[in-house]
């Protein structure tokens, strides 16, 4: 995470904002809920100061629909030249209009770039195209851990566009590779295990895989749960 706040502010000290004062904000949610995401965010932010022309700001947010909107404005009003942060896809629909009338950089660190803002002139993202890191995925359970994918069992956190993203393309693959899954729908916001224990139970116990596309403490929930069954293979996760 350093290393990616630091490639970015790197690139801005040599462009023509460098000559000027520039205020670069960062922002988020996941910074709030993780303090070590935090602090990393924020030492590779200063890490990426190579002159006294550039001063970092915060404006971290909670996770709320609207708080995306109510941080953008905030920073907007903070004179920001640029924006690093708004990890979630569904947070660059919410602030695109404002990046888009107030001509402010933006780069996210994990957003999906969808078809909605592919052709935006000020939002980008250094995330990996999700078809290219499923198929990555696929690749090295199949080459590297040898996996059979016996009834491989997948959860996703419907609530999140990104989440959405990947589970579409990880079906896409299966049904290229004539790969039978178990598809458990889930929400970020409304999380039940006894749900996703009663899905697993009913059809993928024995699975030999889990792929978890949900929030970390969700995931290790699930994980606990499905490794804590007795008589129960340990899939890999």
């Amino acid at each position: 995470m350093s290393r990616l706040i630091l490639s970015f502010l790197l690139i801005l000290n040599g462009t023509a904002f460098a000559s000027v004062p520039l205020n670069v904000c960062i922002t988020g949610t996941l910074v709030k809920v993780f303090p070590k995401y935090g602090e990393a965010f924020h030492k590779g932010a200063l890490m990426g100061l190579s002159n006294n022309n550039v001063k970092i700001i915060k404006h971290y947010y909670d996770q709320d629909s609207l708080a995306p909107i109510k941080a953008m404005s905030n920073m907007i009003q903070s004179g920001c030249h640029a924006i690093v942060g708004f990890s979630f896809s569904n947070d660059l629909l919410a602030i695109s209009k404002q990046a888009r009338e107030n001509n402010i950089l933006v780069i996210s660190i994990y957003g999906e770039i969808d078809d909605q803002l592919k052709d935006h002139p000020s939002i980008r993202t250094m995330q990996i195209p999700t078809k290219h890191l499923i198929q990555k995925l696929v690749s090295y359970g199949t080459n590297n851990l040898k996996l059979g994918w016996k009834k491989p069992f997948v959860v996703t956190d419907v609530d999140r566009t990104s989440m959405v993203s990947y589970r579409e393309s990880l079906k896409l693959i299966f049904e290229k590779n004539k790969i039978n899954g178990v598809w458990h729908t889930s929400t970020e916001s409304h999380f039940d295990l006894n749900a996703v224990k009663a899905d697993y139970l009913k059809q993928a116990k024995g699975s030999d895989v889990l792929i978890l596309f949900t929030r970390s403490q969700n995931a290790a929930s699930i994980s606990d749960m499905v490794y804590s069954l007795p008589n129960n293979s340990k899939p890999v996760i």
